[in-house]
């Protein structure tokens, strides 16, 4: 049904079935008339300045080297069974395009290489070269410890109600358990969660190493002595882990600390583009989803309270943003208030214009103090207009 709306407007675009005006020129007394578009965000001749500014914004954004863009479509004689079996269509799609790609790749007719790709936070590769995780066996990540309702959580130098994909969530694991410790930087919002707080020298003041996603160890000074008495992670934890009778807690320098996580180690033959998780189609939606970013100055404890960084474009407060046949459908429009709900959460933004969007989304950013509070970063929600009273 979506498709034929869509096919129709494209029909009827620019014709006398939509209407228009007669441009007559007072010179000569010639006439034309101009009629009106569809203005349907899938006409090409509607959003023929859009994509040019789209493409103009993507090609400020492509680096200076050789590179191919590549697109996988459907051959003619498969696109019948889409409309039959989209899911399973498209499952299959996403399988065969990777494993084509490096199929490819080591040919070495080709690139004769092995092909890989940029993870979405280098630094946690490290973690994983340490043993991460641990608890609960592979696969045990944040979301699956926060969502077993454990008796006692170790939180390390992050701000669950800003750092987790659902803050709602993890503060009702973290408010649940029977004892919570945090090791933290900075005074977080953990004294209303937290048993026990620890203060903690952020990485800048602290030694320590990274490794990218290339698999290049680098190590690092700290930059300038803590403030007060802070120490090093790793050396409360030692403590912490001394005074239980733990093993494996006996280092008594970071350099020690680095040597037992790369010993006979080789970083890059660890490193693996392999992908367990199978995809998982997510079921048709009945309302406005959300579409979370996290901006880059919205990151980690340290950014967030860099009060340079905070004057700067990327750390403006999120807004809802959304393309202009989701405002018209709302009934709002840029620079409008409006009140955005998702599940037992809400939030109280200023609305903005994006044609990038699809129908129907609307992008809200996470990792902020005024949208923490909507819970997961993907979902259903509800936008509606309120007065800049109510908003105030």
């Amino acid at each position: 049904m979506g498709q034929r709306k869509v096919l129709t407007a494209f029909v009827r675009c620019r014709t006398p079935a939509l209407g228009g005006h007669l441009d007559v020129c007072e010179g000569c007394g010639f006439e034309r008339p101009s009629y009106n578009s569809c203005r349907d965000r899938h006409c090409p001749k509607c959003q023929a300045l859009a994509q040019h500014r789209w493409l103009e914004d993507r090609r400020q954004r492509l680096l200076p080297i050789h590179h191919f863009h590549v697109v996988f479509t459907l051959p003619a004689e498969l696109r019948p069974l889409v409309l039959h079996n989209r899911r399973l269509v498209f499952e299959q799609l996403f399988r065969t395009a990777p494993a084509t790609l490096l199929e490819l790749g080591k040919d070495p007719r080709w690139l004769g290489a092995k092909l890989g790709f940029l993870g979405e936070a280098a630094n946690s590769v490290g973690g994983y070269l340490a043993g991460l995780p641990v608890a609960g066996g592979a696969g045990a990540n944040a979301g699956a410890l926060l969502g077993q309702a454990a008796k006692a959580y170790v939180i390390l130098g992050a701000e669950p109600e800003l750092d987790c994909a659902d803050p709602l969530r993890a503060m009702a694991a973290l408010r649940g358990a029977q004892f919570v410790v945090a090791l933290a930087p900075f005074k977080p919002a953990a004294t209303d969660y937290a048993h026990v707080l620890l203060p903690v020298a952020p990485f800048t003041e602290t030694a320590g190493t990274f490794v990218n996603t290339e698999g290049r160890v680098q190590s690092f000074q700290a930059c300038v002595h803590p403030l007060g008495d802070a120490r090093p992670a790793w050396k409360e934890l030692r403590v912490l882990g001394n005074l239980l009778g733990l093993a494996g807690f006996e280092f008594e320098s970071v350099n020690q600390v680095r040597e037992e996580c790369l010993r006979g180690v080789d970083v890059a033959s660890r490193l693996s583009n392999r992908i367990e998780l199978a995809p998982a189609p997510a079921g048709a939606g009945t309302g406005i989803e959300r579409v979370a970013d996290v901006p880059i100055y919205f990151a980690d404890p340290l950014v967030r309270r860099a009060a340079s960084l905070r004057r700067t474009r990327a750390a403006q407060p999120p807004r809802a943003w959304m393309n202009a046949k989701t405002m018209q459908g709302l009934g709002v429009a840029a620079g409008q208030p409006v009140r955005v709900r998702q599940g037992q959460g809400e939030a109280r933004l200023a609305c903005a214009l994006d044609e990038r969007l699809p129908d129907r989304c609307v992008r809200v950013a996470a990792a902020h103090s005024s949208t923490a509070g909507l819970g997961g970063m993907f979902g259903s929600l509800t936008v509606e207009k309120i007065s800049v009273e109510q908003a105030a």
